[in-house]
């Protein structure tokens, strides 16, 4: 298991402890520091505020400050998913059914590595997107980045909370 995957684990509890939930942790090295980027949102939906995002920050400091095992130093940035939100659980792609998603791919499927579609669903590890050609079936392993495409229909349900 990789480090960010063993920091999820242990802040999720966290997270879900002040009423949030994690959507993504990023560990970034950059000349011997590492900073390490914790995306948020609140359980249940609504909006994430700047006193959330403070909350979280000084949750997880301290619980990184008691851990002598991860790193001497370290910068922490705690965000809100916003709009064009990234796709990283099964749940993302089934709350977002009908979105519109990019989705870039560890390797060439169809000649491809990134796509371009509607969000049709998520089945038995697979992600379902429909693109210009047809129903596209993507396993969920191969899917290294994937996120939102701003468009009219995801401001106007952004708007509507």
């Amino acid at each position: 298991m990789d480090l960010a995957n063993k920091l999820s684990e242990l802040i999720t509890p966290i997270l879900y402890g002040l009423g949030y939930d994690l959507v993504r942790v990023k560990l970034l090295r950059n000349d011997g520091t590492v900073n390490l980027q914790v995306m948020a949102e609140p359980l249940g939906g609504g909006v994430m505020s700047i006193k959330a995002c403070e909350t979280i920050s000084r949750s997880v400091s301290l619980f990184l400050d008691m851990q002598t095992s991860f790193f001497e130093s370290f910068s922490l940035e705690v965000s809100s998913p916003g709009i064009d939100r990234p796709l990283v659980k099964e749940r993302d792609f089934l709350r977002f059914v009908g979105y519109e998603a990019k989705l870039e791919l560890d390797k060439p499927q169809n000649g491809q590595r990134r796509f371009f579609g509607r969000i049709l669903g998520y089945d038995d590890g697979n992600v379902k997107l429909l693109v210009d050609n047809g129903e596209l079936c993507i396993p969920h392993t191969r899917v290294v980045r994937s996120k939102l495409v701003i468009t009219d229909e995801l401001l106007a349900m952004n708007r509507k909370g």
